[in-house]
């Protein structure tokens, strides 16, 4: 729960299934729960009384999840008349306004359904693009660019595989080659971004992952086989050029926007910008070098690994200029479906009513986490 001041998990518990109907009666045992432990104080309604003040929510855009608003609201409907003082005085237009609920969806779930949908597009411009390459950890669950940048951050990030990984060894070949600090960072923890974030990294650090796997060391172990296989391999090393400029020019500001003091209600005039430009874009090279972006009043980080990716690369720009073009369809097709969802909130809600309405619901993801965690 959000409000003014504070933001407060109040309650989690754990239910048989995702539907709807299973959520709303969780809900409503702890609300009832909430009633009980309230009644030693003197206060018999605490459960529906917490419920009546709440006029927002937030989901991922699951269809269980809208179907639990829907559920949600009628339940809600109901109780207004029992913690309401004077509901039988007050106007029908009134009760109708108290009644009413604004859905939301989270922003931060945007970023990861794009990694998704991005990730199936790489695939399917994979298979239209065989390669000769063969790595010992191919599967057809992911992309080969997915799994460079999986494999590779297994491989050489300090939280990676203890067994067969070799942080230690690759960090010290850096600093000896200019490199002052290895920039790849651990998917576990990091779910937001971290694909686009991974790529741009890969694509930096490739040259050296390949020639370290093949002068530094001697023979390699299955991992650092599959990592070698991969970076190889142009195609896979495009895929990561693409991901890691949708990264600098798109992920990256959108999730800072999403950071920042912006209202909730604003977010559609970002979203529609963001939409306009992967509609319209004319200029892909603009984009690979970074002078047509969607967020040009939004700070991008130029720092080596975004110096690297827009300086050009002839053995891979073509591919990764197709990669884009696939990349922005996806993220265009995402963006129709999530600014058609968001819009009956936007119309009906206004900015005081949704003042405390967060634009994210990351806290709460990591609630989630952290209880896992403590499970396992």
């Amino acid at each position: 729960i959000n409000c003014d001041i504070m933001y407060a998990c109040f309650y989690l518990q754990e239910v048989a299934s995702g539907a709807a109907r299973t959520t709303l009666e969780a809900l409503q045992d702890i609300l009832d729960e909430l009633t009980h432990t309230a009644s030693y104080n003197g206060h018999s309604e605490a459960g529906k009384t917490i419920l009546a003040n709440i006029k927002s929510t937030m989901s991922d855009r699951a269809s269980a999840q809208k179907s639990f608003n829907t559920l949600l609201q009628e339940y809600r409907s109901g109780i207004l008349p029992s913690v309401i003082q004077n509901w039988e005085n007050i106007t029908i237009q009134e009760q109708q306004s108290m009644a009413q609920m604004f859905n939301f969806f989270c922003g931060m779930h945007l970023v990861v359904n794009m990694a998704e949908h991005v990730s199936e597009s790489l695939k399917l411009f994979e298979q239209a693009h065989p390669t000769d390459t063969q790595s010992v950890t191919s599967n057809d669950s992911s992309s080969g660019t997915i799994r460079l940048i999986r494999t590779a951050c297994k491989a050489f990030e300090k939280r990676g595989d203890e067994k067969s990984g070799y942080p230690l060894q690759f960090n010290t070949y850096l600093s000896q080659n200019g490199v002052e600090k290895n920039p790849l960072i651990h998917f576990r923890g990091n779910r937001f971004n971290v694909v686009f974030a991974n790529g741009a990294r890969v694509f930096y650090l490739h040259r050296h992952v390949v020639n370290f796997l093949t002068n530094s060391l001697g023979t390699p172990n299955r991992l650092l086989k599959a990592v070698l296989d991969d970076a190889s391999c142009k195609l896979y090393v495009a895929g990561c050029k693409a991901l890691g400029l949708i990264d600098k020019h798109i992920t990256g500001p959108l999730w800072r926007i999403l950071e920042s003091n912006v209202p909730i209600l604003d977010l559609p005039h970002y979203y529609n910008k963001l939409l306009a430009f992967v509609q319209q874009c004319t200029d892909m090279n603009g984009f690979m070098t970074g002078e047509c972006i969607p967020f040009p009043d939004k700070p991008i980080t130029k720092d080596a690994v975004w110096l690297a990716l827009v300086a050009q690369s002839p053995e891979y720009d073509q591919l990764v200029h197709q990669i884009l073009i696939a990349c922005f369809k996806t993220i265009e097709l995402l963006l129709v479906r999530v600014i058609d969802d968001q819009a009956p909130a936007v119309k009906a809600a206004t900015h005081s009513q949704t003042v405390s309405v967060r634009k994210t619901n990351t806290i709460s993801e990591r609630d989630f986490a952290t209880t896992r965690s403590l499970d396992s």
